[in-house]
């Protein structure tokens, strides 16, 4: 049966969130992502999503970026310092098929369902909201891995809603609150769809 709207949204999000939370628990970063050269003086990067229209990220200096496109499904940008693995971002936008847009309560409802995922084995045990600051329409939650292993141990992982577009994002680090964190979070309160 094919789901359209607000379904299949909230599908595609719960998918991706169980990739990236076994990225998040088992992995140490993207290995064998295709290199990608510095933003030079930071700058926007346009992402096309569908015809006619691409998600637009204002990514910091020095910030490496990588596309990774499915053969079916949305693609994935996958951004990093220019070198080492002290963090990894990602960004997921999701066209939504129809309906009406993602309004405020139902993004974090769908936020909250895809965390249940990976709260049982974070340190937390619960998983509180935060407004993404300078965003409408976005909320993210924090986490930490209790066994993180060599993997990144701090999640930050949430969602903007456009109209037509949700975008996910998930920021993994080794410490908590690094200051590209807030950077990550800029670029999300300030990505727009053309």
């Amino acid at each position: 049966m094919r789901r359209t709207g607000v379904a299949a949204v909230v599908g595609a999000v719960a998918a991706m969130a169980g990739l990236l939370a076994a990225v998040w628990w088992q992995a140490a970063g993207p290995r064998g992502a295709a290199a990608a050269a510095p933003a030079p003086g930071g700058g926007a990067w346009r992402v096309p999503i569908g015809p006619g229209r691409a998600l637009v990220l204002d990514v910091p200096q020095g910030w490496r970026m990588t596309v990774r496109r499915p053969v079916a499904g949305p693609p994935t940008v996958l951004i990093g310092p220019s070198e080492g693995d002290a963090f990894r971002f990602l960004v997921t936008p999701l066209l939504q098929g129809g309906g009406a847009p993602l309004d405020g309560t139902r993004l974090k409802g769908f936020l909250h369902q895809i965390g249940q995922r990976v709260v049982a084995r974070s340190v937390e045990g619960r998983i509180d909201l935060e407004p993404v600051p300078g965003a409408e329409r976005a909320w993210y939650y924090r986490l930490t891995d209790r066994e993180p292993g060599e993997g990144y141990r701090h999640l930050a992982q949430g969602a903007r809603a456009f109209d037509g577009v949700v975008m996910t994002f998930t920021f993994l680090s080794h410490v908590p609150d690094p200051p590209a964190l807030a950077e990550a979070l800029r670029v999300v309160a300030t990505a727009r769809v053309e």
